[in-house]
């Protein structure tokens, strides 16, 4: 009987076994395809990609968690790794998302993710977290539409994040009337003169 070598299910050839080989020595092909699956797809505990319960508090993440989505509800949730990334596996992946929150990743021990020790993902966005055995990389996309950075156009309200501080900085309503308020308006035929900063004239 010809038996492949195989490690990954790439490596496995489908002419094989061939018509002629004795059948009392399939069990040496069902053992190697047993064991290509298991080194495909280690970990796993279920099905691909299957959703965990949603998370509203700190989840840890088993080596058994491989290649879940796990939907988070609630403010304030780090989501951990149980054990080392060496048993974590290479090639592990989990799915993390949640929609009004923000949350945090936090590996296991020293090790980092993104070169970090932890990572907080913003709110509307998901995190695609992946191990290579020794540390983590999470890919964070947004969980909607988001305005281009060639400019686009805003359906709904903008909320800055305070006055602006340089010159080239967008103002607020805020901004604009506290500045309004401390302003003297003057409309005259006059030459302008004297004045404070923030006054306005208006010569005609």
């Amino acid at each position: 009987m010809t038996v492949e070598s195989a490690t990954y299910v790439n490596d496995l050839n489908a002419s094989y076994p061939s018509g002629a080989d004795s059948k009392n020595e399939g069990d040496n092909h069902i053992t190697l395809i047993k064991a290509v699956l298991k080194a495909t797809w280690p970990n796993m505990a279920g099905r691909a990609w299957r959703s965990l319960a949603a998370k509203t508090s700190n989840y840890s993440l088993a080596a058994t968690d491989a290649q879940v989505i796990v939907p988070i509800t609630s403010v304030g949730v780090t989501i951990s790794t149980a054990s080392a990334a060496a048993t974590m596996g290479n090639g592990y992946v989990a799915f993390l998302y949640c929609s009004a929150y923000s949350f945090t990743i936090d590996p296991n021990g020293s090790e980092t993710v993104n070169g970090a020790a932890t990572l907080v993902v913003p709110a509307n966005h998901s995190a695609m977290l992946i191990c290579d055995g020794s540390n983590y990389s999470a890919m964070l996309l947004p969980m909607a539409a988001m305005v281009p950075l060639a400019g686009g156009t805003m359906t709904g309200l903008l909320t800055l994040s305070g006055d602006p501080s340089t010159a080239l900085q967008a103002a607020t309503k805020q901004y604009a009337d506290t500045k309004m308020a401390s302003s003297r308006v003057t409309i005259s035929t006059a030459t302008p003169t004297g004045g404070s900063n923030d006054d306005i004239w208006l010569q005609y």
